[in-house]
């Protein structure tokens, strides 16, 4: 039952017409405000051409201690810019005022000068120097929102106005600084932009229990207790995990950072920084330095997300944030600011690199700057990628990805050698095949042969013709390319791919450990984020907090989850029902007598189209189900998510191989719906084999899929920048020269940035303006999705195409840069998530390598015809079966025994990782207790062994 306003003291209700994008949403849920208080702040609402309809009537909540806070807010003005800054703390305020004073009474003091005498005063010195001084570097954080064109402001505009004064007033309690500018263009956008102190960075990154650096070991582990770090004979060439173990984190102590050391920019050096002490250092050098980028971008992100206010809503009280006035238009965006990058042409005269030599990052301190040239465009397959610098930009969400993608196409060159050796050994054979036949045909001159190889089962009966008129008389039928594929290194490629798909997984999860563990993720458990579309039906006590709670019953959920589960049999049972389109296709195609080999590929073309048209189906039917389940947090959401896409994608994309590679080879003469299918030529009816179909159809179905993938990524893009580019500058020239005025007013309003009539306006912008207008980072499942899909690809159905893993190895050297640039060009920057590993992807890929082992030893088995001739036919057919599962069984066994004993001998942590975290806990224990530090042991005469040495 919904609490009544009047239940509660010191709260005001009002009823506020809103527009939304979400007429359900808005008409159940309210936002808070006050229509009788003065906004401090300008004119703001959305546009009100966006539509016509009336708005919808919402009940809102506001509290008196909000009414009162929301007084103490204080705006000034930045000199020339008008830029306002917000204030809500009576010692920033002082401190803002006394700094404007000295500068004017100081005009020839630098802003080091500035710096080194107020950090020690004030607070927020450290913000407020630079904001004076005009001589900030990028925000930390901005929130966009537009205001109406008229003068005239409705009731809702208002409102709104009050609504983000309000929101801010949250902010500002946090302890971060915000200044208020409007665009400089007529598009009546306004910039919110997060600056953050070092004292709310320092107890925001206690509070999320962020790990820094210590200046001295807790205890010092001697040289010769240390592992060692070298090894001999073969295991050199293996790639070891080195840590040091008397470097120690520890959690910041705001209080007290005597004990801590950060790193110090500094361009001379190779990893251009330098790492610094506290204690060494100036007080301002240590308040405008000691927290990275990253850092400050992680925790201004954590204040927005945080600050929450008071919703009325028919299921009771509830707390809302940002997501939810995004979702109702009050704010439109929030986002971090990347990095300027030097190369572009707000700060170099050319547009891009063209030079090798420019590719070398000496005195080169933009880490954008150096990420672009070391990655997008560095050398494509360079072994060692700086993922370290991936991580101090991106943060360690984004950096595991990129780790992963670094480790799966190195050990993607080992499957694709092999692949190629395969490949190129099937050449060979290939070519002798040929010789042999065309000796054959020079003897027999147009007579049939009898050579078992030769012979060719028709593709509309079981007699056995020769290979030799198909071509008019002058030379033998070429129906053996497939021997390119299946040949005698097949079955041991096979045994190899399913071993190497086993060991794939072992040594990722070392990778991923040890990562984990070097960036001080290994304990980290991301903190649930409720999802702004989760839908209460009530309150009540948390059995963990003892707190209300919204919630929403299990009972429910559960049967929504078992109708999803029905919908999505239904969608595996048609797409699986496709394949019935592409058998079709093949009947019709076979009677009108167009060759088998057009045939075979204009089918696997056929399965192509139906895999992305029942894609295209599901994915929206997906996303709604899973929205419909109603899950309270992200995390809960996103995996329920991949689970039902994975199968989806699992059944859709593999239903078309199995069919050819184990249901196609026995149906010979069976009628279906009226249409009678007949052996391909291309398979052999008597073997029970199809080797040349499915490998047409994994071949097709894997190489269009990857360049489907590329189009979508790239191509897409490149349209649809187009097209804004286009319409752009349709606009300015309905302008009427306001290209001009707005190249003046950024020359005013900006002095930091110089004027170059030869560059756009666009790229005069400071950062934050080309960053509003880019596409919004989304996560990184798009990209994960279709690395687990080719991972299936390389691993299940590798036997039947073994140049899979060098396809996909081009492909994805050419994709690692364009992930990147897309990060760092195209897309608004990435929030430094913090992460521990990839996630759900992980069992998703151990899945696949598990079934990887079946699908080969069944591809051996019953597709290969190479596989067939050597072994199962020298059998009597009556106990062909018993030796095919007799194989089966054999292959299982030695291959699961064989990843059982290289688990027992590679364990999947690694050595120092396992020494590392019993240390951690060793010298957890002194330090709750120092009497239980461990004592040397002896061992026999410890003074005749000193004597020996």
């Amino acid at each position: 039952m919904m609490e009544s306003p009047t239940a509660h003291e010191h709260t005001t209700t009002a009823t506020i017409p809103l527009k939304s994008d979400d007429p359900e949403a808005a008409a159940a849920d309210g936002i808070v405000a006050s229509p009788s208080a003065s906004s401090p702040e300008s004119a703001s609402s959305p546009d009100s051409d966006e539509s016509n309809q009336p708005p919808e009537h919402i009940d809102i909540l506001v509290h008196e201690s909000d009414l009162q806070d929301i007084h103490k807010v204080v705006i000034r003005e930045l000199g020339p810019t008008k830029k306002k800054v917000k204030l809500f703390y009576a010692d920033d305020v002082l401190a803002f005022d006394e700094i404007s004073a000295w500068q004017n009474q100081n005009p020839e003091k630098s802003i080091s000068d500035a710096l080194a005498y107020f950090c020690p005063k004030r607070r927020s010195a450290d913000v407020l120097v630079r904001l004076i001084y005009g001589d900030t570097e990028e925000p930390d954080y901005v929130l966009t929102y537009k205001t109406h064109h008229n003068h005239h402001r409705s009731e809702q505009e208002e409102n709104f106005s009050y609504i983000r004064s309000l929101f801010e007033e949250k902010l500002l309690h946090h302890g971060v600084i915000l200044e208020i500018e409007k665009s400089l263009d007529t598009n009546h956008m306004h910039f919110v932009k997060v600056f953050t102190p070092f004292h709310f960075l320092a107890l925001e990154a206690y509070k999320l229990g962020l790990q820094f650096n210590l200046r001295e070991p807790l205890h010092t582990l001697d040289s010769d207790a240390h592992p060692p770090e070298k090894r001999n004979g073969i295991f050199q060439y293996f790639k070891t995990y080195h840590l040091d173990l008397n470097k120690h984190t520890a959690d910041l102590d705001p209080l007290d950072l005597s004990s801590f050391e950060f790193k110090l920019p500094d361009p001379t050096t190779e990893e251009k920084h330098r790492i610094v002490s506290v204690i060494n250092q100036p007080c301002h050098i240590v308040l405008t330095k000691f927290f990275e980028r990253r850092h400050r971008i992680l925790l201004a992100h954590h204040a927005i997300i945080s600050a929450e206010m008071r919703v009325l809503t028919r299921t009771g009280l509830r707390t809302e944030g940002i997501n939810y006035l995004l979702s109702h238009r009050i704010y439109l965006d929030f986002f971090p600011t990347h990095d300027e990058d030097i190369d572009s042409p707000v700060t170099k005269g050319k547009i891009k690199l063209t030079k090798r030599e420019d590719l070398a990052c000496e005195n080169v301190s933009s880490l954008r700057t150096r990420l672009i040239r070391q990655w997008v465009y560095g050398p494509m397959f360079r072994l060692e990628k700086p993922v370290d610098l991936i991580r101090e930009y991106f943060g360690e969400e984004v950096a595991f990805y990129f780790v992963y993608l670094e480790f799966y196409n190195r050990c993607l060159g080992y499957s694709a050698l092999c692949g190629l050796i395969v490949f190129l050994y099937g050449i060979y054979e290939y070519l002798d095949y040929q010789s042999t036949m065309s000796k054959s045909h020079l003897y027999t001159r147009g007579a049939p042969t009898h050579d078992p190889i030769s012979n060719l089962t028709d593709s509309h009966s079981n007699t056995t013709t020769s290979p030799i008129n198909s071509g008019g008389g002058h030379g033998p039928k070429d129906d053996s390319w497939h021997k390119l594929f299946d040949n005698a290194l097949t079955p041991w490629f096979a045994l190899f791919m399913s071993l190497w798909s086993v060991c794939y997984t072992i040594a990722w999860s070392r990778r991923e450990k040890y990562y984990a563990f070097k960036w001080s993720m290994h304990n980290y458990n991301p903190p649930p984020l409720r999802r702004v579309e989760f839908h209460a039906v009530g309150v009540k006590k948390s059995p963990v907090t003892n707190k209300k709670e919204q919630y929403f019953p299990e009972e429910s959920r559960s049967i929504r989850q078992i109708i999803s589960f029905l919908v999505l049999l239904v969608f595996c049972a048609i797409s699986c029902a496709s394949v019935l389109v592409q058998i079709f296709f093949i009947i019709h195609y076979e009677e009108e007598g167009v060759p088998e080999m057009l045939v075979a590929f204009g089918a696997a073309m056929m399965g192509v189209i139906l895999i992305q048209i029942c894609r295209r189906v599901f994915h929206p039917v997906c996303h709604f189900l899973n929205h419909w389940e109603n899950y309270r947090t992200e995390e809960e959401f996103e995996q329920a998510l991949v689970l039902k896409q994975w199968s989806f994608e699992f059944i859709n994309i593999y239903c078309h191989i199995v069919y050819f590679a184990f249901i196609r080879p026995h149906l010979n003469n069976v009628t279906i719906f009226g249409q009678t299918i007949h052996a391909s030529a291309t398979c052999n009816s008597d073997k029970d084999v199809c080797s040349a179909d499915v490998i047409l159809e994994l071949l097709v179905i894997f190489i269009c899929d990857q360049a489907i993938e590329r189009f979508e990524e790239i191509g897409v893009p490149r349209i649809k920048a187009l097209f804004r580019s286009k319409i752009a500058k349709a606009n300015k020239r309905g302008a009427g020269g306001s290209k001009y005025d707005l190249h003046s007013k950024i020359e005013s309003g900006l002095p930091s940035i110089h004027q170059d009539n030869e560059y756009s306006a666009d790229e005069l912008r400071p950062q934050y303006y080309r960053d509003q207008i880019r596409d919004a980072y989304e996560g990184l499942y798009e990209d994960y999705f279709p690395k687990a899909i080719q991972y299936g690809y390389v691993t299940m159905f590798v036997t039947a195409f073994p140049l899979a893993p060098f396809f996909a190895l081009l492909n994805n050297g050419f994709e690692t840069r364009m992930d990147l640039f897309k990060l760092l060009k195209v897309l608004r920057r990435a929030p430094p998530f913090l992460g521990s590993g990839i996630g759900i992807w992980g069992p998703i890929l151990r899945g696949c390598s598990v079934l990887a082992v079946s699908t080969n030893g069944l591809l051996v088995t019953f597709s290969s015809e190479y596989f067939f001739t050597h072994l199962i036919e020298t059998y009597d057919e009556s106990q062909w079966m018993v030796v095919r599962l007799t194989f089966l069984i054999t292959w299982h066994v030695v291959i699961y025994t064989s990843g059982i004993v290289l688990l027992w001998m590679i364990p999947d942590e690694p050595a120092i990782i396992k020494i590392a975290r019993d240390r951690e806990a060793y010298l957890e224990k002194i330090i709750l207790d120092p009497t239980a530090e461990a004592e040397d042991e002896e061992f026999g005469n410890n003074e005749a062994e000193a004597d020996h040495k």
